[in-house]
């Protein structure tokens, strides 16, 4: 009797400890960028779309504040609505604020129980709040569109290692350092897309440079986040286009006369899809003898994304030392280690290439 007595007491009065659906606002994107004093923060809202309605719609909301936690509250206050953030897609750092104080802002973001871990984060050559007004033809939202950029790739390269969590602990590493792809508006006959320009990198908690996204390609292969790339090989045949499907990499360490020596061997499988060829057939022999000059290229690409980042920045976001540390731990917490320069590190790259597919048919058209 008592139990049935205080069901009915929640029943009318209405409340079941939850907030309702009308009293919250879906946050689907943050954007941060420099403030006065501190930051602004710019939220994008979802509004999901009724049957009179199908089309969903966004709004941005911006705010600012000493802190971040100021910044959103003052949102919270703007929408009069309890931000909710199980839909959140995207976090979006200009490189400006992330100069600033990366460790101000991951602090925030990591404490924040309200946000996932597995969110990700990118930069933004312009403005961050710019990058969520830039609307698609698919229908999807700037936050969702951004998201499905990281995730699924584009031309150069996508980033599974730019979550929260991942970025958060290379940060803090003492083997490795962080990084963070970089994201800008370009105009083409007056519609805005937005793309990669390139990943900066950090060396310790100090940002060291960026690299352009090409020398990013060999980064996503040497760290395992990524394998879908084009490629061109120029021959005296025919100009072949090609897709990389698949890649596996071996990273091993050693010590030679005190240095570290990392070497590196990439398998890489690629798919065939286009031949234009310069007048003459191509045969069957030729797209197989295609391997060693396909794995030279790939080998080329590799080479010139460590000397980018590691030999030319000083950063190491191939995680080298983290190896260097598992396999000699004596050797990594030494005096010396830490008073080596990168200059005086050797990597050694090697690649092998295949072509495992060349559609319908060997022959060109």
């Amino acid at each position: 009797m008592f139990i049935l007595v205080l069901s009915l007491l929640g029943l009318f009065s209405g409340y079941n400890g939850r907030v309702k659906i009308k009293d919250r606002v879906i946050i689907q994107g943050m954007a941060v960028d420099v403030a006065d004093e501190g930051y602004s923060l710019t939220v994008q809202t979802y509004k999901p779309s009724s049957l009179s309605e199908p089309k969903n719609e966004y709004e941005l909301h911006t705010a600012d504040g000493k802190t971040l936690f100021e910044a959103l509250t003052a949102v919270n206050t703007i929408t009069g609505q309890q931000a909710f953030f199980s839909n959140l897609q995207i976090i979006i750092i200009s490189r400006e604020a992330a100069e600033k104080g990366l460790a101000d802002l991951l602090d925030f973001f990591a404490r924040y129980s309200k946000i996932r871990k597995s969110v990700t984060v990118v930069g933004s050559e312009c403005p961050a709040a710019e990058l969520l007004t830039v609307d698609s033809e698919s229908g999807l939202l700037p936050a969702e569109r951004i998201n499905k950029i990281m995730s699924y790739g584009t031309d150069t390269s996508n980033y599974d290692g730019s979550k929260l969590i991942d970025i958060t602990e290379r940060y803090l590493s003492d083997a490795s350092d962080a990084f963070l792809p970089i994201l800008d508006i370009r105009e083409d006959d007056n519609e805005k897309t937005v793309k990669i320009c390139g990943v900066l990198c950090f060396r310790g908690r100090a940002p060291a440079g960026m690299i352009s996204p090409r020398e990013a390609i060999g980064f996503n292969w040497i760290s395992g986040y990524d394998s879908r790339q084009s490629i061109l090989l120029n021959t005296e045949k025919a100009l072949f286009s090609l897709s990389v499907q698949s890649v596996k990499c071996k990273i091993d360490a050693k010590i030679e006369n005190g240095l570290p020596v990392i070497t590196i061997g990439l398998s890489v499988m690629c798919n065939l899809n286009e031949v234009g060829a310069k007048g003459g057939p191509v045969s069957e022999d030729d797209i197989k003898g295609l391997s060693p000059q396909l794995s030279k290229q790939i080998e080329g690409m590799a080479k010139d994304s460590v000397d980018a980042a590691f030999f030319g920045l000083s950063s190491d976001i191939f995680e080298f030392s983290k190896i260097i540390r598992k396999k000699f731990p004596d050797y990594f917490y030494g005096e010396a280690f830490g008073q080596i320069p990168k200059t005086d590190w050797r990597v050694e790259i090697s690649a092998g290439a295949d072509i495992y597919r060349v559609g319908k048919t060997n022959r060109t058209v």
